[in-house]
């Protein structure tokens, strides 16, 4: 499963990201933006994920429970 998530103005340390079941939750605070959003995933998935961040956006992919 594959999440994009568009953060302009941030850097990828200020990034936080929490899976609760098939809860992501990402959210990042920097000097100028603060951003915060809970996604809804279609099933649930494991803790184990692959993160890239370029240019301001944030692809993750995730693995099925």
């Amino acid at each position: 499963m594959r999440v994009i998530a568009e953060l302009p103005g941030t850097e990828e340390k200020d990034i936080k990201i929490e899976i609760e079941g098939n809860i992501l939750k990402l959210s990042a605070d920097s000097k100028e933006r603060k951003y915060s959003k809970d996604v809804t995933l279609p099933c649930e998935v494991t803790g184990d994920m692959q993160k890239t961040y370029n240019n301001g956006v944030l692809e993750l992919i995730l693995k099925k429970k």
